[in-house]
């Protein structure tokens, strides 16, 4: 997987894990599972139950009960840390278009405690992920649940962004991120007055920074949400923009990157609720893109 990519799931969203033998085997009345996600989702409301499993248990099980394709493929890779992360264990499924991961925090011993983080991905038929769910154990009852979504561009997203507000009402920020995206996405000029029009605000009345003489950062703040605009003066063009939202759920962060050839360049990020919202959240995006 790529390891970009692993870091943005880690930093914007988490994982456990659990009793499968006992939830698929009987569940199933000894019958092959034929989606990972089935077992990203048992496995996490074992684990919040505080059902325990060894990671040797997890590999023989999947191998066990999973109607395997014969892309299958599971791999193992070992995290040495660092001085603000633990070592850890990571386990790795690929299964046709989906991808579970879940890794094992390990002790001082160099043995492995419990599950800290899980998670599922979708991908396309290109084998980009363009969603992924997650599930990370912060604490002994601790834990929280989040989804990225990769679109392909700014349309998409904005399309994904409208599945998750479910008609809801947009808050005004959000309209002006969409205002202005498009500029950095077509790599098109804008004036700075442009921008002023846009935000409704005078530069002097918005926080920014010039750093190296060239780039503008201007941050706008309206209730928990923060729009960010890294602006080129010399060349009058906006190459970065997002909005971050401070709510611990429902808030949605929205980027938008010049560089088109990072997947990474469009992505939606947000913390879900329950389990519930990640699994809707998966059938709304999966039909949308049917």
């Amino acid at each position: 997987m790529n390891k970009k990519r692993n870091i943005v799931l880690r930093i914007c969203f988490l994982l456990g894990i659990v009793g499968i033998v006992m939830v698929y085997m009987k569940g199933n009345d000894g019958k092959k599972i034929k989606s990972l996600k089935q077992v990203y989702f048992e496995m996490i409301e074992d684990d919040i139950k505080g059902e325990k499993i060894t990671s040797d248990e997890l590999v023989k099980n999947i191998e066990n009960i999973l109607e395997k394709d014969e892309s299958f493929t599971y791999g193992k890779t070992e995290d040495e840390g660092n001085g603000n992360r633990n070592k850890m264990n990571i386990y790795n499924f690929e299964n046709k278009n989906e991808v579970l991961e879940v890794s094992y925090l390990k002790n001082e011993n160099n043995q492995e405690e419990y599950i800290n983080f899980i998670s599922y991905q979708l991908k396309k038929e290109d084998n980009e992920i363009y969603i992924g769910v997650n599930y990370f154990k912060q604490k002994e009852d601790t834990y929280i649940l989040g989804t990225v979504l990769y679109p392909d561009n700014l349309t998409e997203q904005r399309k994904f962004f409208n599945l998750i507000k479910k008609g809801k009402e947009i808050d005004e920020i959000y309209h002006m991120y969409y205002e202005l995206a498009p500029y950095v996405e077509e790599g098109k000029s804008i004036s700075v007055e442009a921008i002023e029009n846009i935000l409704g605000e005078k530069s002097e009345d918005i926080e920014h920074d010039t750093k190296d003489g060239v780039t503008t950062c201007y941050t706008l703040e309206k209730d928990k949400s923060r729009l960010t605009i890294l602006y080129n003066k010399e060349e009058n063009k906006i190459f970065f923009t997002s909005i971050v939202n401070d709510c611990p759920t429902n808030g949605v962060n929205v980027y938008c990157s010049e560089d088109k050839a990072e997947k990474e360049s469009k992505i939606i990020t947000m913390i879900n609720k329950d389990l519930k919202e990640q699994e809707t959240m998966i059938k709304d995006v999966v039909q949308s893109k049917k």
